[in-house]
């Protein structure tokens, strides 16, 4: 391999560009393509560069195969990430402290990828365990300008890692403090961290409630929901998705804290906000859920049940008006009526109809109809 490193290296530091540029095109399959023939082609390699080029192509290619939904792949690319990363970590011991904090920085990042494709397997403590080794890891980069951003990231993992572990004090404080290090990067123009930082702000709110600690969180959440609705605003469509899920911590939040009327209030916002007719369709689940709750319950949170009977009968209209699927319009309607008129009969016979048509329905339907099904049961 020595004898034709320039030429070689040159192949590769092309090959990686060109699925990076595939990647962000959205061609998953091609820059996989790209990655994968970068790991074959450094089979064996001891030279710095080419164990470098191996590391992050395996990482790269982890991510992928991740979002491609082979979470087996994506985790033996980044078990190999990593040992490459302790080997590089290993031979920089005499390297400048830049250099030594750079291999330091890319072993924390791989590591937090593994710890993040564990906590979503809910494998919970290998996902807090590589966590912490990543933790550890930045702890030898304190002084990168990069460290900011992987310290939010692995802290954003442990944290969920320590909730599905049932360390629910642990969890919160690490989602704590990595909701507060997102906050601090959005706010010196780091954008970039905003998916993030969302997610990161939904676990917490989940694990403070658990330690009966909603209260105190929720201002967090709205913050995090006002910059993003002011992302969304200034830039559109590239921030949809983000806003939607922002606005619905903000909802679930407002639900959470018997707050009725003004989770009501967001829900619309969102609804209005985002333009899309598949957003709308939140509507009747919100009514669903608050029709569950006791009189004196909606009439102190803001919102009687005759004003959800009006608003959540209007969100179906709305529905329709929308040109929505109109079986998926019929369930809304027959789970309307389930619930706000006990139409168990007439339900069950709209489900035996609706069974002989199963396989020619919508997506939307079909999940409709399972919801209606449960609600029957549960009835």
């Amino acid at each position: 391999m020595s004898n034709t490193l320039p030429e070689l290296t040159r192949q590769i530091r092309t090959t990686f560009e060109n699925a990076r540029a595939a990647r962000a095109k959205g061609d998953v399959q091609a820059a996989v393509k790209g990655w994968t023939d970068i790991i074959a082609r450094t089979e064996g390699a001891t030279e710095r560069e080419y164990l470098q080029a191996r590391m992050a192509s395996c990482s790269e290619c982890a991510v992928a195969f991740q979002e491609l939904g082979d979470a087996r792949q994506a985790r033996n690319l980044l078990l190999e990430a990593i040992r490459i990363a302790e080997e590089i970590v290993k031979q920089a011991e005499g390297a400048s402290e830049e250099e030594r904090m750079t291999h330091w920085m890319a072993l924390a990042g791989v590591r937090t990828n593994l710890a993040a494709l564990y906590v979503a397997s809910r494998e919970a403590q290998d996902g807090a365990d590589t966590a912490t080794s990543a933790l550890e890891a930045l702890s030898n980069a304190a002084a990168h300008p990069a460290q900011g951003m992987l310290d939010f990231a692995a802290r954003m993992q442990r944290g969920s890692a320590y909730l599905l572990l049932g360390r629910n004090k642990e969890g919160v404080d690490d989602l704590r403090k990595a909701t507060e290090t997102g906050l601090t990067m959005v706010e010196k123009g780091q954008q970039q961290v905003l998916p993030q930082l969302v997610e990161s702000v939904g676990r917490l709110f989940s694990g403070a409630k658990t330690l009966g600690e909603a209260e105190e969180n929720f201002p967090v959440v709205e913050k995090v929901a006002r910059i993003v609705t002011a992302a969304f605003e200034a830039n559109g469509q590239p921030y949809l998705n983000l806003f939607v899920a922002a606005q619905m911590h903000r909802v679930n939040a407002l639900l959470d804290l018997h707050r009725f009327a003004d989770a009501e209030d967001e829900l619309w916002h969102m609804i209005d906000g985002s333009g899309q007719g598949n957003v709308l369709m939140s509507a009747p689940d919100f009514y669903v859920a608050l029709w569950r709750r006791d009189d004196e319950t909606l009439s102190k949170g803001g919102l009687p049940r005759d004003e959800i009977v009006e608003e959540w009968s209007k969100a179906i209209d709305l529905v329709e008006q929308r040109d929505a699927d109109p079986i998926a319009v019929a369930v809304l309607r027959q789970r309307f009526a389930l619930h706000t008129q006990g139409a168990k009969d007439e339900t069950r016979r709209f489900l035996e109809e609706k069974a002989a048509q199963r396989d020619t329905l919508s997506p939307v339907a079909v999940a409709l109809l399972n919801a209606l099904q449960a609600e029957l049961n549960a009835a």
